[in-house]
């Protein structure tokens, strides 16, 4: 303890009572060690006062744990991902800007996608935004599922990795996490690369076929 002003006294099993020594005492600093662990905080003397510091580490809800955990798993399945080879071909291009589809997967947390970027134009390909939308169609095109979102349902990634400026002549690659989701067969993942104040923005379609077929990961 840093002051005189104060006196301590241990009581079993883990608990320390700590007292002031006269109504002048001044504000101080306390050390405890317990084991391998040393625990700080400060003291103060308030007339009529009682305070409980606990010590003790508080440990995550097991949900919160279980959250974690797989957000964990996803982030490492993303990091692996930019090192596997290329297991699927889709590709869409606007004004020499290329988008590829590289990879493709399912697991039990998520839906994996990786994309690429090629800038072949001499402008900076200023990406602004990525939105997916799962669509559900029928076999004619005319004729659209009678849902309340017309059919329409976009999801947010659970995790993403981009780089949003691309300069002329580089690549850049693009990795998503989604939510795992069930369409029709015949619908399709719809993912628009948005180009900031620009006109060149660019859609990809992924067959939902594509999707539930993918490789496990």
């Amino acid at each position: 303890m840093g002051s005189k002003d104060y006196e301590a006294k241990a009581d079993y099993p883990h608990i320390l009572f700590i007292r002031a020594r006269t109504t002048l005492a001044k504000r101080s600093t306390i050390v405890v060690t317990h084991g391998d662990e040393i625990l700080t905080a400060y003291i103060a003397f308030k007339m009529n006062s009682q305070v409980f510091y606990d010590f003790r580490k508080k440990q995550l809800p097991k949900e919160e744990i279980i959250e974690n955990t797989e957000q964990k798993q996803i982030e490492n399945k993303l990091k692996c991902m930019t090192s596997l080879p290329r297991n699927i071909k889709i590709e869409a291009k606007k004004q020499q800007i290329e988008f590829n589809l590289l990879n493709l997967y399912n697991g039990n947390e998520a839906t994996f996608l990786r994309f690429s970027l090629q800038n072949q134009s001499s402008i900076i390909y200023d990406l602004d935004y990525v939105s997916f939308t799962y669509i559900e169609k029928r076999k004619r095109m005319t004729k659209r599922i009678n849902t309340l979102n017309g059919g329409l349902q976009e999801v947010e990634p659970l995790i993403k990795v981009e780089k949003l400026l691309t300069e002329s002549g580089k690549s850049n690659e693009y990795l998503y996490a989604l939510p795992l989701y069930s369409t029709t067969k015949d619908g399709l993942l719809q993912v628009i690369f948005r180009e900031k104040a620009g006109l060149r923005s660019i859609i990809i379609e992924i067959p939902f076929k594509k999707i539930l077929r993918a490789e496990l990961f």
